[in-house]
Formats: C-alpha cells, sequence, structure tokens
C-alpha cells in the first residue's frame, strides 16, 4: 500500500522533492477512505450491478467495477486491510500487496 501513499501525497500536491503544490482540484486534505465510507456508496440496485457494470450510487461516475482500498486495516491481520468490490458490492479484506484501486475523500473521518 505504500503506492496509495505515494499517490495521496501527489494528489495533496507533494512533489518527488517533497515541496507542496496546489493539490487536486485545490485542496490539500485528501485521503484514502474508510471501509465505512466505502461501503456507503454501494448501491447493488443500479443497472449493470454484478454483470460489468459497477455496484455504487450513480453519482460516482468514472468507478470501474473492481476492488478499491479503504484505509481499513483488519484488526485480526494487520497485513490485510478492508475494500469494497464495485463489480458486485461485495466487502472483504485482502493483502495490501494486491493491485486495488483507491478512491479519495475529503473531510473528517
Amino acid at each position: 500500500m505504500a503506492e496509495m501513499h505515494d499517490w495521496v501525497s501527489a494528489l495533496n500536491g507533494r512533489t518527488d522533492d517533497d515541496t507542496l503544490q496546489t493539490g487536486h482540484a485545490g485542496f490539500q486534505d485528501w485521503r484514502p477512505p474508510t471501509i465505512g465510507e466505502l461501503k456507503s456508496i454501494v448501491d447493488t440496485s443500479v443497472a449493470g450491478c454484478g454483470s460489468g457494470g459497477p455496484c455504487i450510487d450513480p453519482l460516482f461516475d468514472s468507478t470501474v467495477a473492481s476492488g478499491y482500498w479503504s484505509l481499513t486495516s483488519n484488526a485480526t491481520s494487520p497485513g490485510d486491510a478492508w475494500g469494497v468490490g464495485f463489480g458486485n458490492g461485495f466487502v472483504d479484506f485482502g493483502n495490501k500487496d494486491l493491485g486495488f484501486h483507491v478512491r479519495a475523500v475529503r473531510g473528517c473521518r
């Protein structure tokens, strides 16, 4: 998940030489979502859910029907983190070395 940290840092405007630029959309407080935040946008009633389309509230466009990481580690196995499979709406955990997607969110947890 080191790649996720690097991606979020870049999204917030942090450069390779550790200077801070303007972040994505002018904000510098982006972070990975908690598992609760990811679960809250799952919508298994949308057309195409489970048959190739993403199972997500249509408000959130540009989401592929694939796995997305959360910031939440698995308490019983710290090498694993929780995520959501937007291809089927399932919530599960997996090894942090797996190459899942990441959504970025802003605001309080």
